[in-house]
């Protein structure tokens, strides 16, 4: 679905690349592995009837309102973090 890999060039390319580019990749993985591990992730109350409903266009409810720019921009997405529970 990627039509121009060079659109997205966060780290930059070629003989000017970032010197911390795979670190701050790890890093993100780290993080994200270590939130849903250690925490249940949800919607808040309220929050998650809209969940399962459609909009006109067949999108979900959290998506209405998005809007297509060069980069995508979303609306606000509330979530509650819950602590697991060790046992």
């Amino acid at each position: 679905m990627v039509k121009d890999r060079r659109a997205y060039l966060p780290f930059s390319m070629g003989r000017t690349v970032c010197a911390g580019k795979y670190f701050a990749l790890m890093e993100m993985k780290v993080v994200v592995a270590k939130v849903v591990g250690e925490f249940e992730i949800g919607f808040p109350k309220g929050e998650g009837e809209k969940e399962g409903r459609y909009g006109k266009k067949g999108e979900p409810e959290w998506l209405k309102g998005n809007k297509d720019f060069f980069t995508l921009w979303l609306p606000e997405l509330r979530l509650c973090l819950v602590p697991r529970v060790t046992r």
